[in-house]
Formats: C-alpha cells, sequence, structure tokens
C-alpha cells in the first residue's frame, strides 16, 4: 500500500471543471432550498396526504411554522472503501465489505463486460457500512484494475482523505413545517415540505420513476401514527450534480427532526405536557403510547431535576418499531453536555434483545455525534473536510450512558439498526430549549455553543 500511494501521488492529473457539481456550494445552495421550502406555491410531489390540511390549517385557532435546515454528513465508516479482486480468463472473484451484493455483481457486469454468472463475490466483515456500503463503485474500481493485469490478485484501498473526496453523504435539506392546533390545542393540521438533493431519482431511476416519482429514502417516514385530521407531506426534489446517498437513518433522521420539535414547540406554547400530547396524539397506536409511559418511568419525566438540567423527550415510529427517547441534558458554558439517554422500543417480536439493546446504543449515538457537530460542507463541488482534524466526530468523552428498555410484543419483527438515531436531536432540541427559556434550534447540526 504505501508504494502504491507514493505512486499515485506521483501522478500529475488534470481533472475537468465542467462538470454541474463542480458549481456546487452547499452554504448557497441549502439558503436556495430554504427559499424554495417556504415558497408555497411550488407543490413539488405529494409523498403523503390524508384528510385536508389546507382547510384544516385555515380553520385553525392558532398556527406554528417552522423553518430547519441539515447538512450533509459523511458515513465516516471504521473502515475506509476496500476490495480485492482477481480475474481469470472471463470470470472474476471479489471480496468486498458491500451491503448489496446485487449492486456489485450489477456494477461489476456492467463496467467490466463480465456476464452476472461468472462474477463471484465474497461478502467480508464490513468495518463499518451505515449506507455507504450500498452502492458499490469501489468495487468496481477493483474489477477493472484486476481486469487490467488477469491472473494478479489486485487490492484497492481508499485512503480515509480518497473516502471524503468521494463521498457519497446524506442530503443536506431545507424544510418548512407549518401546524395548526384547534382551540382544545389540538393539532389538526400539519404541511411538511422537504426540499433535499435526489437519492433513488439517481441511483434507481426506474423505481423511482414507477413510484410517481416519490424518492423514498429522501422523504422516508415523514408521515406517521399521530393522529392529524389533516395532514400533507410534500417532496421537492433538487439535482445539484452531488451524488447524495444513504446514510443512517437517511430520511428518517431530519423529517422527525422537524416534527419532534415542532410538536414540543405547540405543546409548551399551548401550556400542554409535550409528553401526554405525544399519548394524545397516539390515541390510535396503543403500542406508541406503551413506550412513550415507558420512557416517561425510565427517566422520571414529572421528577425534579438538578439545578441547570433538563429532560426532552421525542418519539419515532419509522421502520415499524416504536421508539421513545428521553435526554438529559446540562450546559457548560453554552455548550451542551448530554448525561444520560433513555429509550424504550417496542419492535414487535424480540428475536435477539441483547442485540436490539446495542444497535439503539450505537445508533443513538451516532446520530447525537451528528447532531453535535458533524458537517460536510462544499466548495466548487468538492467536500471541505477530508479527516478527523476538520470533521467533527463524537469523542468518547462526550458519550453519555444509554440505557434501553426493549418492550417485546406479539407483532412482527420490524427494524431496528437505524430506530435509535431519529429521535435524538429532537429530543436534544427539546430538552436545550428548556434549559434556556424557549430557545430553539432549527438547524443541525447545532451550533458548538447554544446559550
Amino acid at each position: 500500500f504505501p508504494t502504491a500511494r507514493k505512486a499515485r501521488d506521483l501522478l500529475k492529473v488534470q481533472w475537468s471543471t465542467t462538470a454541474r457539481g463542480r458549481k456546487y456550494d452547499s452554504d448557497a445552495a441549502i439558503k436556495e432550498y430554504v427559499a424554495r421550502a417556504e415558497n408555497l406555491a411550488d407543490a413539488g410531489v405529494t409523498f403523503h396526504a390524508h384528510g385536508d390540511a389546507a382547510k384544516e390549517i385555515a380553520g385553525g385557532a392558532r398556527t406554528f411554522k417552522a423553518t430547519y435546515t441539515t447538512e450533509h454528513v459523511s458515513q465516516f465508516t471504521m473502515e475506509p472503501m476496500n476490495t480485492t479482486a482477481r480475474v481469470d480468463g472471463d470470470k472474476i472473484e471479489l471480496w468486498t465489505p458491500s451491503q448489496t451484493v446485487g449492486f456489485v455483481v450489477g456494477g461489476v457486469a456492467a463496467a467490466g463486460g463480465f456476464k452476472p454468472e461468472n462474477i463471484k463475490v465474497n461478502i467480508q466483515l464490513l468495518g463499518g457500512g451505515y449506507g455507504r456500503r450500498v452502492e458499490a463503485e469501489y468495487a468496481v474500481d477493483a474489477a477493472l484494475i484486476a481486469k487490467a493485469v488477469p491472473g494478479v490478485p489486485v487490492q484497492m484501498i481508499h485512503t480515509r482523505e480518497d473516502d471524503f473526496v468521494r463521498a457519497k453523504p446524506r442530503p443536506a435539506t431545507a424544510q418548512h413545517l407549518v401546524a395548526a392546533v384547534n382551540a382544545q390545542g389540538k393539532i389538526v393540521g400539519l404541511q411538511h415540505r422537504v426540499v433535499a438533493e435526489q437519492i433513488y431519482a439517481r441511483l434507481l431511476p426506474g423505481a423511482f420513476k414507477a413510484s410517481g416519482n416519490k424518492d423514498s429514502p429522501v422523504m422516508e417516514f415523514a408521515d406517521g401514527v399521530y393522529d392529524i385530521a389533516g395532514h400533507h407531506v410534500q417532496q421537492l426534489i433538487e439535482d445539484r450534480g452531488i451524488a447524495c446517498s444513504f446514510w443512517r437513518g437517511v430520511g428518517a433522521g431530519y423529517v422527525k427532526f422537524g416534527i419532534e420539535t415542532l410538536v414540543d414547540e405547540v405543546a409548551v406554547a399551548t401550556n400542554q405536557d409535550p409528553l401526554q400530547m405525544r399519548i394524545e396524539l397516539c390515541n390510535k397506536a396503543p403500542r406508541a403510547q406503551a413506550v412513550l409511559r415507558e420512557v416517561a418511568a425510565m427517566s422520571n419525566w414529572n421528577g425534579q431535576r438538578p439545578a441547570g438540567r433538563a429532560l426532552g423527550l421525542a418519539f419515532s415510529d419509522a421502520w415499524g418499531t416504536f421508539c421513545a427517547m428521553v435526554v438529559d441534558v446540562s450546559l457548560n458554558a453554552g455548550r451542551p453536555v448530554v448525561h444520560h439517554i433513555w429509550a424504550a422500543v417496542d419492535c414487535g417480536h424480540a428475536l435477539s434483545p441483547k442485540n436490539i439493546q446495542t444497535q439503539i446504543e450505537g445508533s443513538a449515538i451516532f446520530g447525537l455525534s451528528a447532531a453535535l457537530g458533524e458537517k460536510l460542507s462544499y466548495k466548487a463541488g468538492e467536500p471541505q473536510q477530508k479527516n478527523l482534524g476538520a470533521y467533527n466526530l463524537l469523542r468518547a468523552n462526550q458519550a453519555p450512558v444509554v440505557q434501553v428498555k426493549v418492550m417485546p410484543t406479539d407483532n412482527h419483527p420490524s427494524g431496528i439498526g437505524e430506530v435509535g438515531l431519529p429521535p435524538v436531536a429532537p429530543a436534544l432540541a427539546n430538552a436545550i430549549a428548556r434549559l434556556t427559556g424557549g430557545k430553539r434550534l432549527r438547524n443541525l447540526p447545532f451550533p458548538e455553543q447554544v446559550a
């Protein structure tokens, strides 16, 4: 590897500058996304509709509006992208850490000219996936190099800097939400508009068109179990020439941030307990109510807190799993310190309770890291952060205790690997609002100092 890297660094490459993505500036793009999200005349594509949201909002006793943004974030896998490949005649064998063997076979067949039946793929331990290894262009690179030197096994390894330069991050987004309550303070109308770079439209254009131009990973779980008479979710897809892709939590990580912080804001403004408001919103979903009540008991929601500490609550129903989460937060010189996270989880039949617990712990920490500092920014189409010196991952001394209660029920097993991520950021934001007299954080990541 050192020899190959030294040789690579000696190459004098002139890269083209004509691609559309070369004009991409993420800071400028997010400002434009905000303007589009707030332009209600731009209807986009209806992703979900229930009842008459416009009528309910127009007739509401009071309305609440908020706009949220999220930056690009990297998967930052523990092991950089890599693949080993060997070509023998018209056959090729690959050893690769991939999340989707079908994309490996399809990519190698298309780019290398191999018949699918002549491609053997050995899936290795991932070294961290988080959605980055869904796509397989790194395996294709190894295959093409191996094809140039048949009979010789070739191992292709990205440097960490390569991984950032060739990043396929989570889309940057802007969301605009409008909620209306009736005279009793119940949310009766919700309009939710999401502007984001495409994923399926680029990666699986056939499936995208067949779905009515709905980009599911971008918008996933913007609907939900909350009983709201009028609910309208609009998708406004962008194509700026940047290859955005899957990430742990993808759409749910930001759509639940918007929904759950706005619900909390409505509860406080109408003098309601945020816990009780969510329980009432889940009146048609008793499993959701059960995890909310359980996490309240785990965290002593109504109990006295030490001076300078506050609790924040959020809920997620993503991937068919019900997860309620509470975080215990303080501020140190204006910087958030998370002391404890409690999560109550119902994923139906709990096939492996210990694994469920560790998945919630891991995804909660993953989401906390993104909320507190992760940002991948682009200038002239190129990521500006290329290693840990500039990309701010959560450190071990910032990691809180995570306590998980698995609540098995007699229902089909549902997803778990990403479930702990969506409620973390809104729960943290809601706790910070309590600590700061109502300051609402609407942008991810949060600023280093919030007060």
